[in-house]
């Protein structure tokens, strides 16, 4: 799996919120405009190889599900952020979260669920 942080943030502050755990992002697309997150979701998506067929965006705005849209990509929803599970819940994502907890395990059983490609034949 690869992680992206797409954020109106600064890369200094999100680097900072992020701690330890910035070793497992893979790309950086920050000081997004509020109306730039679709581009750079593409930008990401272009730079990580990854299709938006096998892309899904967290995010706690509505404005971050009209942004996937926009890019072709999923979203889903966190409950601990800036707009409430009702508004989220408007927009279809494809899933609400309630913890991290529950994010992590509703991803492990996504992954696990996609198709390998292997080279061998047999």
């Amino acid at each position: 799996m690869t992680i992206a942080v797409v954020t109106s943030d600064s890369e200094e502050n999100t680097r900072r919120a992020l701690g330890s755990l910035v070793s497992r992002i893979s790309h950086f697309a920050c000081g997004a405009s509020l109306f730039g997150k679709a581009r750079k979701f593409r930008q990401v998506m272009r730079a990580a190889g990854v299709p938006a067929a096998a892309t899904l965006t967290i995010g706690d705005e509505v404005r971050d599900a009209e942004a996937a849209k926009a890019a072709g990509i999923d979203f889903a929803g966190v409950a601990w952020g800036y707009a409430t599970t009702d508004a989220l819940a408007r927009v279809e994502p494809v899933a609400i979260f309630a913890s991290v907890s529950e994010m992590r395990a509703w991803l492990r059983r996504a992954v696990a669920q996609v198709p390998t490609t292997s080279g061998n034949t047999g």
